[in-house]
């Protein structure tokens, strides 16, 4: 009986530590908590602001006027400028890629006339309105911060001069702008080109991100005829630099 008593203490001695260190253990190694991503699929709408630098390049075809009876003769100007604007577009996350469209409409001020040094009868004058673009976005994130590249389609609303330069307010049969309406070209359209850029975009909470961005746009060429001589057009090759902030509202 004694036999009996002694094993079945030191019995109930051995379970009992086992169980005791099994609690041990399970409390030293609790579970491993699962891993959170911020989503970026859905919609957003922002703002923007930032720098804008044109150029604009005419070809005198004819060589009527820039340098004198010289075909394809060329003046350039470039001019800075703010640039303002709103944004929306839509996510789409697979993995730690994203993309979507993206539509953006803006304001540049940018306004020039340039005189020629060398001869203040010839001028090259450049001002853009409203502009946008509807482009796609494809980006990598890494959690909160989203690296992309951008391109799609782009278009401006610009102004365009070239050739004799009367003055603001004393152009000759009908002219725009201080040019010549006889010996000048000039036009008013919106123009249709390509974008290509690059951003980060970073989220500050689960609905509001910022970001930075750097936009190109081609506009490319479009002609235009002075009133005398439809025969002596000048060509005007437009382009677009923008470097832009903004901050986008997730929904």
């Amino acid at each position: 009986m004694r036999k009996i008593m002694v094993f079945s203490a030191a019995f109930f001695a051995a379970a009992s530590g086992a169980i005791a260190a099994d609690n041990v253990v399970g409390d030293s190694v609790p579970e491993a908590p699962v891993a959170s991503f911020y989503d970026w699929s859905g919609g957003y709408v922002g703002a923007f602001g930032g720098w804008a630098r044109g150029k604009t390049t005419a070809t005198d075809i004819e060589g009527e006027e820039y340098g004198g009876a010289t075909p394809g003769a060329t003046m350039s100007l470039s001019d800075d400028g703010f640039v303002g604007g709103v944004t929306a577009g839509y996510n789409f996350q697979h993995g730690s890629w994203v993309f979507g469209p993206e539509l953006e409409l803006g304001w540049a001020s940018i306004k020039k006339t340039h005189i020629d040094p060398n001869d203040n009868e010839d001028g090259l004058f450049a001002q853009y309105g409203f502009y946008g673009t509807a482009a796609g976005r494809l980006g990598y994130a890494a959690d909160r911060t989203l690296f992309y590249g951008k391109g799609g389609l782009a278009f401006a609303l610009i102004k365009s001069a070239g050739g004799e330069f009367d003055g603001v307010g004393e152009e000759n049969d009908d002219g725009y702008w201080g040019f010549d309406g006889n010996e000048a070209g000039f036009g008013n359209k919106t123009r249709l080109g390509w974008t290509i850029g690059a951003g980060v975009e970073h989220a500050l909470s689960e609905k509001w991100t910022v970001k930075a961005e750097y936009l190109y746009a081609d506009f490319g060429s479009s002609t235009y005829n002075n009133l005398e001589d439809p025969d002596s057009p000048f060509k005007f090759r437009d382009k677009l630099h923008s470097v832009k902030f903004g901050v986008n509202y997730q929904f």
